[in-house]
């Protein structure tokens, strides 16, 4: 074979290789120049004004992303996008969560949720409206937490009159010419009436305030006037031991504040001026009983006793004298 032959049989096998490897060698150089585009990346999410990324990949949703990280929503909370939204790089998550609240208001208790910061806001998104006196418990700029429960207390004022009896007084004139223990009416007594015109302030219906801000007077009331007898005339005189006494009635102590006594010799409602012979005091008493110890000759009830001596003396030596 010539040298000429063997150089085309050589260039033909060149020519055979790189038609069959060529390929395989360019595809190689492409891989290593041109890498494919990279499916993840990181979405930023703010939920509820705290604001974090987490990743994500290409073709996810919105509902894909959240699910991935565990973060729940609540019926009531705003999203955007929608939960079918697919993100791409650069696409944004927001979060608003609405707080749950209980609103009590004009009889009725209103639970749902809210989105607002404050009381205030709790009102305004519910459409609940105060008037100048109405009061609300938290205050207006308090803040909002979970649970929390909000009262409105509705406060109205009246200006009401009302007629009251204005009752008379009793004047006592002493007679030195009538007998001790003895009476006259000299003038009957009569009630008047006046209107008193009052503020009164309701919450909620209910009356919690009265303030008197002006009162007339529409009927003068007549005074009564009684004549008492301050003669006395004596009848009868014993000396003796007095002693003194308590009975309740009704569970009040009557002797304390009654100048009352009990008496062998004497009649009821017959009066009886009992002189301490130790200290020359004396009381006037009415009898309203009959005394039961031998050794004594009147039994004071306390009240009178406390006139002329201490109760701590028990028994004291008196004179009693009969008032005709």
């Amino acid at each position: 074979m010539s040298t000429f032959s063997k150089k085309l049989i050589f260039l033909g096998l060149l020519i055979t290789l790189f038609a069959f490897g060529g390929q395989k060698l360019v595809k190689s150089f492409s891989k290593k120049e041109i890498p494919e585009p990279n499916n993840s990346f990181y979405v930023a999410v703010n939920d509820n004004g705290l604001e974090f990324k987490i990743p994500a990949v290409k073709g996810a949703t919105v509902q894909n992303i959240l699910a991935s990280s565990n973060i729940k929503l609540s019926r009531s909370d705003l999203l955007l996008p929608n939960l079918d939204f697919v993100i791409s790089p650069g696409s944004k998550i927001i979060i608003q969560r609405a707080v749950p609240v209980k609103i009590i208001f004009d009889g009725q208790e209103k639970e749902t949720a809210i989105f607002g910061s404050t009381v205030e806001d709790a009102l305004s998104e519910n459409k609940i409206e105060l008037a100048g006196l109405d009061k609300v418990k938290p205050g207006l700029k308090e803040p909002i937490c979970s649970g929390i429960e909000i009262k409105i207390i509705r406060v109205t004022q009246k200006i009401i009159p009302e007629k009251f009896e204005i009752n008379y007084q009793t004047i006592e004139k002493l007679n030195d010419q009538m007998f001790y223990g003895k009476t006259r009416s000299i003038q009957k007594g009569k009630n008047g009436e006046e209107i008193k015109t009052f503020k009164v302030t309701y919450e909620n219906g209910k009356e919690v305030k009265r303030e008197l801000i002006s009162r007339e007077v529409i009927k003068e009331s007549l005074e009564e006037i009684i004549e008492k007898g301050v003669k006395i005339v004596i009848g009868r005189v014993q000396i003796g031991v007095a002693s003194w006494y308590d009975y309740k009635l009704d569970g009040i102590v009557w002797s304390k504040n009654h100048l009352t006594a009990a008496s062998r010799d004497f009649q009821k409602r017959t009066f009886l001026r009992v002189t301490n012979l130790a200290n020359n005091k004396s009381v006037i008493v009415k009898v309203n009983d009959y005394v039961v110890n031998p050794k004594v000759i009147i039994d004071l009830s306390s009240g009178a006793f406390k006139k002329i001596a201490s109760l701590w003396t028990g028994k004291i030596e008196v004179k009693v004298e009969e008032i005709l």
